[in-house]
């Protein structure tokens, strides 16, 4: 019955209602890798917070899927709890090894990471999270740039206003290939923040 719901119905609330069900009924019921994966894509499409948190972390203790899907699981993830403002849901998918490792590898979830940190107020660990993955940012120019920018918005937060300068004038004085928006973001933010002659 899932199976038709997820491939012919597309109908991803069933799916992960039917899955819900047979775990209520049957309590030793062991979902299987095939529909661990399903249930992710599910719950992702339905922006069901819960069962994507449930699922993601079924996905990947069987480890089923590829590093590239799970990237993008991730990535997803992210967005989604982004979305609804679940900063805290971000940072606790470090409690995970195997997506904590996922994480450090990647650009654009450890800005989410630091971005989901400022935002619960860890700013040491957000601060920490970016300054220490910045060999992983370097292969990024765009990534670094809005890492950097973060960095000087939680200097700020700390009451660090030279750091935040010095941090946005690194950027700008940068000779990588940073998009321009980005110089041009870091330049209005170091007119809004520098002191005035």
């Amino acid at each position: 019955m899932e199976q038709i719901a997820f491939e012919k119905n597309k109908d991803h609330g069933l799916y992960l209602q039917l899955l819900t069900d047979r775990k209520i009924a049957f309590s030793s019921y062991a979902i299987t890798p095939s529909q661990a994966y399903k249930a992710t894509k599910s719950a992702l499409t339905t922006e069901n917070v819960t069962a994507t948190q449930k699922y993601l972390t079924a996905l990947f203790n069987l480890n089923i899927a590829s590093k590239n899907e799970k990237t993008g699981f991730l990535k997803e993830t992210t967005a989604l709890y982004m979305k609804k403002k679940q900063w805290n849901l971000i940072s606790e998918l470090d409690a995970n090894p195997k997506i904590a490792a996922l994480i450090d590898s990647s650009p654009k979830l450890l800005y989410t990471r630091s971005l989901a940190l400022m935002n619960q107020t860890k700013l040491d660990k957000a601060s920490t999270s970016i300054t220490e993955s910045y060999n992983v940012l370097l292969d990024n120019p765009a990534w670094l740039a809005k890492s950097i920018i973060l960095l000087s918005d939680i200097y700020i937060l700390q009451d660090d206003k030279d750091s935040a300068i010095a941090a946005l004038q690194a950027l700008i004085e940068t000779k990588s290939e940073v998009p321009p928006s980005l110089i041009d973001m870091a330049k209005n933010r170091l007119e809004l923040i520098k002191p005035q002659n």
